[in-house]
């Protein structure tokens, strides 16, 4: 890891996690009948808030050590977070405005941090090369983050996107919007996978 992309990291690492420690607090101050227990639960509603802090805390722990554990980890981090701002700006954002602090945290989340991890792993030298199965293995956390969505759901009756509502959508609409999304988190994970390979077979000739 060369000291740029390790100050890179730190900034990108500060940024993911304060802004979701300062979105948690804004929220409580708020929201009056919401403690900081229930902020923070209420902001596990969010692929968003999830994918920050996993980018967060992963560019701190390589930052600590001086080097990535897992180019394919940091392959996939960068595969979620850019799907985050993705779809933000594509679907979500004509219909979404926050105000003060929140826009604040909102363009760091949205916009700063998928950035900036893009560019840290598009930068990043050495590269290892990354399996064939490694963009099916991506697919774990979206779609263990929705079923944890639909199983909370039927609890809370709360779902945090409108493609993900079955009283917005049917159940129908969010079967197909779900299929979708792992088609989306499939094309563009083996992108990445093959961005990755030609990288890392042009940095060793």
């Amino acid at each position: 890891m060369t000291p740029i992309i390790r100050i890179a990291s730190a900034l990108i690492a500060a940024t993911a996690l304060l802004s979701t420690i300062i979105l948690v607090f804004a929220f409580a101050k708020e929201t009056p009948d919401v403690g900081i227990l229930k902020s923070i639960w209420f902001c596990m509603h969010y692929f968003t808030i999830w994918t920050n802090v996993f980018v967060g805390l992963y560019l701190m722990v390589a930052v600590i050590k001086g080097y990535w554990p897992s180019i394919g980890w940091l392959t996939a981090l960068t595969l979620w977070i850019s799907i985050v701002g993705l779809i933000y700006h594509l679907i979500l954002a004509a219909n979404h405005h926050p105000e003060g602090i929140m826009a604040a945290t909102n363009v760091a989340h949205h916009t700063i941090v998928p950035i900036g991890t893009y560019l840290i792993w598009l930068l990043t030298k050495p590269r290892t090369l990354i399996s064939k199965r490694a963009p099916f293995i991506w697919l774990v956390f979206p779609l263990g983050y929705t079923a944890y969505v639909l199983i909370r759901g039927s609890f809370d009756n709360v779902y945090p996107y409108f493609y993900m509502d079955p009283e917005v959508m049917g159940w129908t609409g969010v079967a197909l919007s779900q299929l979708g999304f792992i088609a989306l988190f499939l094309g563009l994970g083996f992108l990445y996978r093959f961005a990755n390979n030609w990288l890392a077979r042009k940095q060793t000739n």
